[in-house]
């Protein structure tokens, strides 16, 4: 969560520095900076979305954990 959570703020942050500039190369290099943080955060949203989704499936399985690949109980 902190690193969308930070990404979302940086997003923001340069939109504001972007309305501050009167320069449109400036200005539009800012808004495509601040897009690619929120295009990130949700990308890290959606990857941690994954992760909690296998978690919930492996502590639901019936020994509560997965085996790794390759080992094998004797």
């Amino acid at each position: 969560m902190e690193r969308r959570d930070y990404l979302k703020g940086q997003a923001a942050l340069l939109r504001g520095v972007a309305a501050t500039f009167d320069i449109p190369s400036i200005r539009n290099r800012l808004l495509a900076l601040a897009s690619e943080c929120q295009i990130l955060a949700q990308l890290v949203g959606k990857d941690l979305s994954e992760r909690n989704a296998r978690r919930s499936r492996a502590s639901a399985s019936p020994t509560g954990a997965r085996r790794k690949r390759g080992s094998a109980s004797r």
